[in-house]
């Protein structure tokens, strides 16, 4: 999935471009996660990462430049193109290190010629994955397909729904690797979930969707973790699935 915040003060706009982000990457059977923000400000405080920002230059209280010079501060790896009226900001967006410009309005055509280039750049569209050693040999999983993480004396079993690779691995490092990714959940000393995967969350498990063969129905939530778990769980729902979610 390529995950696109799309952040413009005007409505109308901020639909506009995320039509455009939707036609061009359906068309090319890439998912997308697209979430909306009204403000610099909304955006730099939104937990989780994205793929693809795509930023007006003009905003109030805070606009894109300035976002944008925060956003490299934090995420060094940070793709973003600019969107302006203003021809005289492509200057700005460079200083910046932009993966590139739209002109309002933006059209189509002009939105695909510049996905195509970035695409063609590998600065998006690359699956991410967790890379492993098994059987002494490297391995990459697309972390879109772990159901959950569960630690075992000294080795770690990611399970994936089918399958199930046992790795030497602390549980710990694994939670680095996957740090800023808001759909894994520690949710235990010994586990951490992909909440992609969870349907509900009970008294003290977090309950895996009808179907998923992970080899368990469901992530139990330790006493130290509880209360961050199902905050995160019905954040995660609200957030990413729009789903009328309430804590049973």
């Amino acid at each position: 999935m390529i995950r696109i915040a799309v952040c413009d003060d005007e409505k109308l706009e901020r639909e506009r471009i995320s039509r455009a982000a939707e036609t061009f990457f359906d068309a090319r059977g890439e998912e997308t996660g697209i979430r909306l923000f009204s403000s610099a400000n909304e955006l730099l405080n939104a937990r989780g990462e994205f793929d693809l920002y795509l930023l007006d230059v003009l905003m109030p209280e805070k606009d894109g430049i300035s976002a944008a010079e925060e956003l490299n501060e934090q995420k060094p790896d940070a793709v973003i193109v600019f969107i302006t009226s203003m021809i005289d900001s492509a200057v700005d967006s460079y200083r910046v290190e932009a993966a590139g410009f739209l002109l309002k309005p933006v059209m189509q055509e002009q939105f695909d010629e510049t996905m195509e280039r970035l695409l063609r750049r590998g600065r998006i569209g690359q699956e991410s994955v967790l890379g492993i050693i098994y059987n002494h040999m490297p391995m990459d999983i697309p972390l879109k397909d772990i159901v959950c993480i569960e630690s075992e004396l000294h080795r770690v079993h990611i399970r994936l729904d089918g399958d199930c690779y046992s790795v030497r691995m602390r549980l710990k490092d694994i939670e680095e690797k996957l740090s800023g990714r808001e759909e894994f959940l520690r949710c235990h000393q010994s586990f951490i979930v992909n909440l992609n995967y969870v349907a509900r969350v009970d008294a003290n498990e977090l309950v895996l969707q009808d179907g998923v063969k992970a080899g368990m129905a469901g992530v139990p939530i330790s006493r130290n973790y509880l209360k961050s778990s199902k905050k995160a769980f019905f954040d995660f729902r609200l957030k990413n699935k729009g789903a009328d979610v309430s804590a049973p």
